[in-house]
């Protein structure tokens, strides 16, 4: 008997330990389980800097039409529509003889001009000459009736001139003011009118001499060049016509004006400023340039039950931007400096939408506490308090919550 119960109780010790055995294995199991469910994340310390975006296009604001500024004929043309060219290029030539009469007529009018400033002058000097000595003449006789009034007065008032002397001399005292102040006010005008005529006459040569250099800078040897770099956009007349003087010629399109014209929502129309630095970015290029808020909408447009308002940006100019690309401008909404972040996913929130982080206790069991969230950009989130640099976070992935989804639906 005693065999059999210490034979007994040998096997119910196996079977504990066996039981035991299996519970810690599936203790142990859940606690891998438990574990698979987790990702982790390192409290790292780093900048972080959270951006307004803006879409839009590249626009050229400015179109220079290329005038005719003569009656000529036009003989031959250089360039095509969609040329890009340089300035100094040549456009297009015009006929020898319309050239000649051009440059001939231009220094015509600078001669006009020379001797129409010489007249004037002239004729100036001679009135401020003939004025000048006639104020002298009313002044030395004013200067005399002045003598003669001064003596007859203090006579009259000694009882020595009769009453009638003195009115005498008073009046003729009087008439020489009037006269000399009738004078010297046409003096002075002749004076003032002069330097009008004068400066006058001189904007008229300087006309006339600007657009004789203009004529010859523009066409040189009966070739018209181009003053800009840009791109030959429309050419609207054929070789051998006669031109007229203000006919378009050819319309070319300024590269250098290239400036981003983008939509602003309603709710963003704060943030933009004229002046605010932004960056302009051209995805198909590969542009990315520092760029400046020019102008902005101060009516809103309507579309589609939104409310937008458009803003131009100009920025560094780059031959390799045309006018119609898609552009984003971004500006700076927010930023922190040397600040500890965490990823979005490990930033949890309870049913008060109270924000609170999950991490291990000393026994290794997952704990939450609540901390203070400063700014974010989707993907990190700045932590004010509540946690410090290199502590490591637990939160389920969310990948692990589309496996759950994917099991699901394929049961189905």
């Amino acid at each position: 008997m005693k065999k059999k119960k210490k034979k007994r109780l040998i096997i119910a010790g196996i079977v504990i330990v066996a039981i035991v055995a299996v519970v810690v294995w599936f203790v142990n199991q859940s606690k891998k389980a438990v574990d698979s469910l987790y990702s982790t994340a390192v409290v790292a310390r780093g900048d972080l800097d959270i951006y307004y975006s803006f879409s839009g296009n590249t626009q050229i604001s400015d179109v220079q039409n290329i005038v005719s500024s003569q009656s000529w004929k036009l003989t031959e043309i250089h360039v095509k529509e969609g040329d890009r060219i340089k300035k100094g290029d040549i456009l297009y030539t015009i006929d020898e003889e319309d050239y000649k009469l051009a440059v001939a007529s231009a220094e015509t009018a600078i001669e006009t001009a020379q001797l129409s400033l010489s007249n004037t002058q002239a004729s100036i000097n001679q009135q401020l000459s003939q004025t000048e000595s006639s104020l002298n003449q009313a002044r030395l006789s004013l200067e005399d009736a002045e003598r003669t009034y001064n003596s007859t007065k203090s006579l009259y008032e000694a009882g020595l001139a009769s009453e009638q002397n003195y009115n005498q001399a008073k009046m003729a005292y009087d008439l020489a003011q009037e006269q000399y102040n009738t004078a010297n006010v046409a003096y002075q005008t002749v004076r003032n009118t002069s330097n009008i005529s004068i400066a006058s006459s001189q904007a008229q040569l300087t006309q006339a001499q600007n657009s004789y250099d203009s004529l010859v800078k523009q066409i040189g040897d009966r070739e018209v060049k181009a003053e800009i770099d840009g791109i030959v956009n429309k050419i609207y007349v054929d070789p051998d016509v006669k031109l007229s003087t203000g006919t378009i010629v050819m319309d070319i399109l300024d590269t250098e004006s290239v400036k981003a014209v983008v939509k602003v929502d309603e709710y963003d129309y704060a943030t933009m400023q004229v002046g605010s630095d932004v960056t302009v970015y051209i995805d198909a290029l590969g542009f990315e340039k520092p760029g400046k808020v020019s102008f902005i909408d101060m009516q809103a447009t309507a579309a589609a039950g939104m409310a937008y308002f458009n803003a131009e940006v100009e920025f560094e100019h780059d031959s390799s931007v045309l006018g119609g690309l898609t552009v984003e401008v971004t500006s700076l909404k927010d930023s922190a400096s040397d600040t500890l972040l965490i990823p979005m996913d490990a930033l949890q929130f309870d049913k008060q939408n109270q924000p609170f982080v999950q991490y291990r206790d000393e026994n290794g069991a997952i704990q939450s506490k609540y901390v203070t969230v400063g700014i974010n950009d989707g993907f990190q989130a700045e932590i004010l308090e509540g946690v410090t640099e290199g502590e490591v976070l637990y939160y389920i992935d969310n990948s692990f919550y589309e496996q759950l989804m994917s099991m699901q639906m394929g049961g189905y």
